[in-house]
């Protein structure tokens, strides 16, 4: 111990011991203290990171809860048309995606002369075809989508050389309260993100990494998909889709 001056003096017996031993049980009690912080804080670290991963799922829970809770309370036909929109707009996104990009060399479906293989049919809706062309000069219609699911007809052409095939289908039903937004909703879902608007039509182009391209477009009550064997240019595909009539 040293006293006031500095100096090291001699305490009296017991008391430098017991000062000592204070001294010690103040660090252990301190030491102690800071560990039950880090511990405490270490705890609450991880009930936050919990209760935020849980968050979510619960979220979804009751999100789902309160959709079916909505859904009972409507009437039988409301029930009757949700459900169907819902089931017509899932083989949508089924369908169209394997008519956009089945195959590799965009000629799936069609044979050498051009003319849709299978047997030829006619829709029994309105379509439109080229300026000054008639169905027989492009090899006929042919159907494209299964038996079982809304008809989609399809016929070959080609813009400068480059083969095409034209699929139209009557526009969907859940299309019909915003068609521009849901073609465009269709078109980015399916990554067909350069827009180009043409004479108040507005279409939408996706390239493949491999070159050809789909092109997304709805008019006259259809809806239009088109793909190409190899890329063109805008002016290309807007001079085409002009000349649809």
């Amino acid at each position: 111990m040293r006293g006031e001056d500095g100096r090291v003096r001699v305490a009296e017996d017991g008391q430098s011991i017991g000062e000592v031993w204070a001294e010690q049980r103040r660090i252990r009690l301190a030491e102690a203290i800071d560990a039950d912080k880090l511990k405490a804080q270490k705890r609450k670290v991880r009930k936050a990171s919990l209760k935020k991963l849980g968050s979510k799922p619960l979220s979804l829970l009751r999100l789902v809860q309160q959709f079916f809770k909505h859904f009972l309370r409507l009437s039988k036909r409301r029930r009757f048309v949700v459900v169907g929109a819902s089931a017509a707009l899932v083989a949508l996104l089924v369908f169209v995606p394997w008519l956009l990009f089945r195959g590799d060399n965009g000629t799936d479906g069609v044979n050498a002369k051009g003319v849709l293989s299978g047997k030829i049919q006619r829709p029994d809706y309105s379509t439109v075809l080229p300026e000054g062309k008639r169905i027989e000069d492009l090899g006929g219609w042919g159907r494209v989508s299964p038996p079982d699911k809304d008809p989609v007809f399809a016929y070959a052409d080609t813009i400068a050389g480059v083969h095409i095939t034209v699929s139209e289908q009557r526009l969907p039903s859940v299309f019909r309260p915003d068609v521009s937004g849901s073609v465009a909703d269709l078109a980015k879902s399916f990554s067909a993100t350069d827009a180009v608007t043409v004479d108040g039509k507005t279409f939408y182009i996706g390239t493949s990494i491999k070159g050809p391209q789909s092109v997304i477009l709805a008019m006259d009550d259809l809806l239009i998909l088109i793909k190409s064997d190899s890329g063109l240019t805008d002016r290309q595909w807007s001079s085409y889709i002009t000349a649809l009539k």
